[in-house]
């Protein structure tokens, strides 16, 4: 489980497979009482979007995913179960991350056309400057699933 949002009272977290299939965390509701562990994978999704980009005929493999993580490949496929998830939940915890950044700044008071498309501009290029790595990987993402 990874901390996508936090407010002042809520949070908003994404689930790997692994984590939604050995506990009750999917059954919980909103409101619903929860203990909190720290989280071993969160501490490496920086660093596993930052893996080099290969050609679209060569794949990265788990060594290299592991070894850019700092991890055992063993530790991959126990939290993931193959790489295709392991990419999924990387590309829904950015998709997360976004998402909530964009809804937290979108001006909706804004509306004139020319003002919101410039508001919206410059809310783009500051994500991509906060989150420099997310658009490459994304790219590559769609190369290796």
């Amino acid at each position: 489980m990874t901390v996508a949002y936090v407010d002042n009272e809520i949070f908003k977290v994404s689930i790997i497979p692994h984590t939604g299939e050995e506990t009750i965390l999917l059954k919980k509701k909103c409101g619903d009482t929860v203990n909190l562990e720290c989280d071993v994978i969160g501490k490496y999704v920086e660093k596993l979007l930052r893996l080099p980009k290969k050609e679209e005929s060569k794949k990265t493999s788990i060594s290299d995913i592991a070894s850019t993580a700092g991890i055992s490949k063993a530790m991959v496929f126990h939290y993931f179960g193959t790489k295709k998830e392991l990419y999924l939940y990387l590309v829904n915890t950015c998709v997360d991350s976004i998402s909530t950044e964009v809804v937290e700044k979108f001006d909706d008071s804004i509306t004139d056309l020319f003002d919101r498309i410039l508001h919206t501009s410059k809310l783009e290029l500051a994500l991509m400057e906060k989150h420099p790595n997310i658009p490459s990987f994304i790219q590559s993402a769609y190369f290796e699933i």
